[in-house]
């Protein structure tokens, strides 16, 4: 900005210095002939305010204006007048060329500033570039570290967890195997422990009093209890292991499940002196299923109902829904379950009633294995219970 100032003020001084010189000095030559100098070049000045003519002789220049008077001009001070306007005019170009050599030079300082002030944030930028680079790259170079670090934590881990599956694997077979022998080896003895018993009340029963009649309803409980605590036993484990085999097909609940059930506790129902109803609300409840585990949700459900309900009526109604759902539901009016312990009798090995002192058989597995047989069967179960006055265990089967 400065250079630009300085550049049109010098302008200014050297074109004001010109125009003042060319006013008062500029002559412009022409040679003219005239009459009354025939013999003699005729010199003609011209400047901006006045028309001037010269007649040139051999020593002097004879002045003549407008009015036509004359006067002598010695030739030695128009050369002398011509000099100095030529020195001013090359001093004038001389300033003009000095002051563009400084702006030049200005210019030159400037830009070579500017470029200096360019290179310094270049070196600056690159050098933040740098300090970022590797400091990303420390940061990167400690992620991979520790990445692999991850990794390797990892492949043992996994290599500890399959060498874990391998040992639980084992574990469930040498458990399966266990159960079965040991289902084997009980459930043989007690059969003919119960066989004999039989055969043994029959022979004596019109010769046994009270006792020896208790004693043999006894034997038959005992064995009978263990022999479903072993069955109960060995088909949860089938489920924990994923064993067992489910084998879908065609089943009519009321016909082929329930009433085959109520026929096997008809004497348990008979005993306590309980009433067992069957509501068919359906003429279609038929549905595909395994039977097995089908057979086994409703043998625990009635078992239940016997085994809690001292007096009373126990109905089971087979239904199907606007959704084409069969629902079995088993009702009781029996001892009834506690609001509180609702949310856990679906756990395995879980009772209401625990300790030496309580009034019920039973190990707790029952009911855990209604839930995951109806998991099994895609269905749901639900339960409603007050305690003294009953319960109600509902079988949702969804729609195949």
């Amino acid at each position: 900005m400065l250079a630009v100032l300085i550049l049109i003020t010098a302008t200014m001084l050297v074109s004001y210095i010109l125009y003042s010189e060319v006013e008062e000095n500029a002559i412009e030559y022409q040679y003219q002939p005239q009459e009354m100098y025939a013999t003699q070049p005729v010199l003609s000045i011209q400047n901006f305010k006045h028309s001037l003519k010269f007649v040139s002789t051999k020593d002097e220049i004879i002045y003549l204006n407008t009015k036509s008077k004359a006067a002598i001009i010695p030739e030695i001070e128009v050369l002398e007048a011509n000099r100095g306007f030529i020195i001013k005019v090359i001093a004038s170009l001389g300033l003009l060329l000095l002051f563009l050599v400084l702006l030049g030079y200005f210019f030159y300082r400037q830009k070579r500033k500017t470029h200096k002030i360019i290179q310094e944030k270049d070196q600056k930028y690159k050098s933040d570039l740098e300090y970022l680079v590797r400091v990303r790259t420390d940061e990167l170079n400690k992620l991979n570290e520790s990445l692999r670090l991850d990794i390797i934590k990892r492949k043992e881990v996994e290599k500890k967890l399959k060498e874990t599956v391998v040992k639980v694997a084992k574990s469930e077979k040498i458990k399966s195997d266990f159960l079965a022998q040991v289902s084997h080896e009980i459930r043989t003895p007690i059969n003919t422990i119960l066989s004999f018993s039989s055969l043994i009340k029959e022979e004596l029963l019109q010769y046994a009093d009270e006792e020896l009649k208790y004693s043999f309803s006894s034997i038959q409980s005992a064995g009978t209890r263990l022999i479903r605590t072993i069955d109960l036993i060995l088909n949860m484990s089938d489920i924990q292991a994923g064993t067992h085999d489910y084998i879908p097909k065609e089943i009519d609940i009321c016909n082929d499940i329930i009433k085959h059930l109520a026929t096997e506790y008809k004497v348990q129902i008979n005993e306590k002196n309980l009433k067992l109803e069957i509501i068919e609300k359906s003429s279609n409840n038929k549905l595909i299923a395994d039977s097995y585990s089908v057979n086994q949700i409703f043998a625990n459900l009635i078992d239940n109902a016997i085994k809690y309900t001292s007096e009373g009526v126990i109905k089971i109604v087979c239904d199907r829904n606007n959704n084409d759902e069969v629902i079995v539901s088993v009702i009781d009016t029996g001892l009834g379950i506690s609001q509180d312990y609702i949310p856990k009798l679906f756990e395995e090995f879980s009772q209401e009633d625990v300790g030496y002192t309580r009034k019920y058989e039973g190990n707790g597995l029952g009911l855990a294995l209604v839930k995951k047989y109806c998991e099994l069967n895609k269905a749901e179960i639900s339960v409603k219970s007050q305690k003294g006055k009953g319960s109600k265990f509902t079988v949702k089967f969804s729609k195949n």
